[in-house]
Parts: structure tokens; C-alpha cells; sequence
């Protein structure tokens, strides 16, 4: 027989675990210890195995458990709550060089430098900038810009 540590759950222990988790979860969490227990002894009795494995199996069954003993629904995705500006759609795309135009200098000059870099951009990059605005507008943030 090969090591505890590598014998996962099979189906039917799986499926059976499945079949008593409802009890683990509708139970209030000061009973949850006794609960697990109850469980762990009714495993061993359902699938029996050697004594010394007896440790490994009941970790096994704890873990079960407490990792799917909670239902858990699926969230919403984050929804960017922040509204973008022209400015921002500019300094996510030129970081460079507002980094460059801020120099050394430390976060006082950040603003400046987003303007003087906006002084610099051709009639076509305003352009592209303002349709990005609006697709961030309609579309929402990119994740990327999300995360900066």
C-alpha cells in the first residue's frame, strides 16, 4: 500500500464527504469541533484503514471540511469606483516621460510634469487620448490601470 501522503481522497470518500457536509455547515460554529469528529469516527467506520494512518486520514477529513464547509457565492467584479479624467488616461500612457519631466524632483512636481507633458502632445495623440477616455468611460478602467 502506498504512503498516506500519497493517497488523496478517491470518489466514493470524496462523494461521501460531499453527503455529510451539509451537517458540518449547518452547524453553529461551537459545535463544529464535535461535529468534526462525529464525521471523522463515521469515516473510519465507512472506510476502514490501518491504525497507523489513522492520524493522516483524520487531517484529510478536517481539511475537507473546513475547506469546502463554507458556501461561498460568487462575487461581483470590483466595480472601478474612481472617475477617470483626461489627465489620467495621459499620465497611464506617458508615465515615461512624465517621470522624465518630473526629474529627481519629488511628488510635488508630479502634477506639473503631467502638464507640461500634456503641452507637448501632437492634435492626433489628444485625439486618441479623448477616444480612450471615452471607451475607459464606456467600457470601464483596464484592469492594468486598476492595479497602478
Amino acid at each position: 500500500m502506498p504512503a498516506p501522503a500519497n493517497c488523496p481522497l478517491d470518489i466514493e470518500e470524496e462523494a461521501w464527504l460531499q453527503e455529510v457536509l451539509p451537517r458540518f455547515r449547518g452547524s453553529p460554529s461551537a459545535d463544529k469541533p464535535n461535529i468534526m469528529k462525529d464525521i471523522q469516527i463515521e469515516f473510519r467506520k465507512e472506510f476502514p484503514y490501518p491504525d497507523d494512518q489513522d492520524t493522516y486520514w483524520r487531517k484529510e477529513v478536517k481539511d475537507y471540511l473546513y475547506e469546502n464547509g463554507r458556501e461561498r457565492t460568487a462575487k461581483d467584479m470590483k466595480r472601478w469606483m474612481h472617475s477617470s479624467s483626461y489627465r489620467d488616461v495621459i499620465a497611464f500612457y506617458k508615465k515615461d516621460e512624465v517621470k522624465r519631466e518630473q526629474g529627481e524632483n519629488g511628488i510635488e512636481d508630479y502634477q506639473p510634469a503631467v502638464n507640461r507633458v500634456i503641452e507637448k502632445l501632437t492634435p492626433a495623440e489628444r485625439k486618441a487620448f479623448g477616444e480612450t477616455l471615452k471607451q475607459w468611460e464606456e467600457e470601464g478602467v483596464p484592469v492594468q490601470v486598476q492595479q497602478a
